[in-house]
C-alpha cells in the first residue's frame, strides 16, 4: 500500500511537473546524475519510485533491528509524509538520491555495538556519509553524528576514530584525483564548503504557508524529542542504545538544514529519516488507535489542500 500513498501524496506534481534547478546541485551531482533529469514527467515518476523505495527501506531497518517493541510499517508512512509536505519537495532532487546512500550505510553504524571488530562497519559508514555528502553537502553535518554515536555504541576509541575517518578521507581524496584529472580539482574542493545558509535568511521572508509547513515540521521534531522515553519504552538495552545515536543523527540533522546549499524545502529531507522512524515508533506505541487515524487523515487532507492552494 506504500506505493498508492506515495502517488496520492506526490500527485500534484504530476499536474505541475517542475525539474531540479541543476545550477543548485553540487558538482558531483552534476557530473554523474545529470541524466536523471530533463524531464520533469519523468522526474516525477522517479522521484515517486525512489520516495516508495526508501519508505520500505526505513521499515526494514526499524524492524530488523527491533527499534520498536511491536512489527510497525508507520515510519514508512511518516517517511513518505515529511519528504511530501510542500510543493518544493515533489519531484526527483539531490537531496533524495544521497538519502539514498544514507539510508544504506545508517545500519552500519547500528551494528558496531559490543562487536569485536567494528573497523568495516565504521569505514563503510564513513565512507557512505562522505559520498552523501558530495552528492547534497548538508549531509557532510550529520556525518558527524559518527562521534557521538561511537562514544554511545563502544566508548572513544581513537583508533577506531581514526577508521571512520579513513572512509570520509578516501571519499574526498579519490573524488579530488578523479576530478583533478579534467582539471576541475580546485571547483571539486571549493564545493565541498560552498554552503551559503541561504535558508535561513529566507526566514524572514516566510509566508503564512511556508510558515505553516515550518510549524508542522517543528512540532514533528518536538514531539520526539517529548517522547524520547515513549520510543524506548519496551525495548532491550542495546536498542536503547541504538536509539540514543538516532537521536544524535536527528539533532545533527536539524542543525544541516542551516547549512543547506540553496534557499528551498528540499533541506527537510535530510531530517526525514531518523524523524521518520521515532515518529513511527511513537504511533506504534499509541494507545488510542482511533486518535491516530483521525490525526492521520486530518494531515494528509491538509497536505493535499495547501498542494493544491499553493499550486
Amino acid at each position: 500500500m506504500l506505493l498508492p500513498y506515495t502517488v496520492l501524496l506526490r500527485f500534484q506534481g504530476f499536474l505541475h511537473p517542475t525539474t531540479y534547478p541543476m545550477e543548485q546541485a553540487s558538482l558531483f551531482y552534476k557530473t554523474f546524475f545529470y541524466w536523471l533529469h530533463g524531464n520533469p514527467l519523468v522526474e516525477q515518476i522517479e522521484g515517486v519510485f525512489v520516495v516508495f523505495i526508501q519508505a520500505v527501506w526505513i521499515n526494514r531497518i526499524v524492524i530488523r533491528h527491533r527499534l520498536s517493541s511491536v512489527i510497525t510499517l508507520f515510519s514508512g508512512v511518516f517517511y513518505i509524509l515529511l519528504v511530501s509536505l510542500t510543493p518544493g519537495q515533489l519531484g526527483l532532487s539531490p537531496v533524495l538520491i544521497a538519502g539514498f546512500v544514507f539510508i544504506a550505510v545508517l545500519p552500519s553504524m547500528l551494528r558496531i555495538y559490543l562487536v569485536k571488530q567494528a573497523a568495516g562497519d565504521l569505514f563503510n559508514y564513513g565512507f557512505g556519509m562522505a559520498l552523501a555528502g558530495l552528492i547534497y553537502p548538508s549531509y557532510f553535518v550529520v556525518m558527524l553524528s559518527a562521534l557521538p554515536g561511537i562514544a554511545i555504541l563502544r566508548s572513544i576509541k581513537l583508533k577506531e576514530i581514526l577508521q571512520w575517518m579513513g572512509g570520509v578521507i578516501a571519499v574526498v581524496f579519490f573524488g579530488g584525483l578523479g576530478f583533478s584529472m579534467w582539471g576541475m580539482e580546485e571547483e571539486f574542493f571549493s564545493g565541498l564548503l560552498d554552503w551559503n545558509g541561504a535558508l535561513v535568511a529566507g526566514l524572514r521572508h516566510l509566508n503564512v504557508w511556508n510558515g505553516l509547513y515550518l510549524f508542522i515540521l517543528g512540532f514533528a521534531v518536538l514531539v520526539v524529542f517529548l517522547n524520547t522515553q515513549v520510543v524506548m519504552r519496551n525495548i532491550a538495552y542495546k536498542e536503547r542504545k541504538k536509539w540514543k545515536v538516532l537521536f544524535w543523527v536527528l539533532i545533527f540533522a536539524v542543525l544541516s538544514v542551516f547549512f543547506a546549499p540553496g534557499l528551498d524545502w528540499y533541506p527537510v529531507n535530510v531530517i526525514a529519516v531518523p524523524l521518520s522512524m521515532a515518529l513511527g515508533t511513537i504511533a506504534s506505541k499509541t494507545k488510542n488507535n482511533l486518535l491516530l487515524e483521525i490525526v492521520h487523515v486530518l494531515l494528509l487532507i491538509g497536505i493535499l489542500f495547501l498542494h493544491s492552494t499553493i499550486n
